[in-house]
């Protein structure tokens, strides 16, 4: 995708308008339909604007309007609060794994398999599950882990 478009779009620009709503649809580029009484009245690819003025002074010059500061706070203190549950699910997700991992490796140890065999095998757990977790937040849009 276009760098400056997707910081647009994925930033959450468009929530910051008046009357605004995304539709994302993964593989399509990026379009602004603009709408008059429910009817299409203009379509407009944003790709042709990938500089973040740009789209800016493209969504005054279509006539839209920031929202008011109580509704932009609003918004700031939704995206803080959905950040910080992610932040708290991936800490219990950390966690939980913690403990299966010792509980395996007590499981293990009782069956008589020699430690460096377990830092090996567990080694490569880790890094399946990193590497899971990535294809994750990469599916979910999420540059983060």
């Amino acid at each position: 995708m276009y760098p400056k478009v997707r910081i647009f779009l994925k930033g959450g620009y468009p929530e910051l308008y008046q009357n605004v709503s995304m539709t994302w649809k993964e593989g399509h580029d990026p379009v602004l339909f603009i709408y008059k009484n429910g009817e299409e009245q203009e379509k407009i690819r944003l790709a042709e604007h990938d500089d973040m003025e740009q789209l800016e002074a493209l969504m005054l010059e279509k006539g839209f309007k920031f929202k008011s500061e109580e509704e932009m706070q609003k918004i700031m203190e939704e995206r803080e609060a959905m950040a910080h549950a992610r932040r708290e699910e991936r800490e219990r997700e950390r966690q939980f794994n913690i403990l299966k991992r010792q509980k395996l490796i007590e499981k293990e140890r009782a069956q008589g398999i020699d430690s460096k065999t377990l830092l090996l095998k567990h080694r490569e757990e880790r890094d399946q599950q990193r590497k899971e977790a990535a294809e994750k937040a990469a599916a979910q849009g999420r540059d983060e882990l």
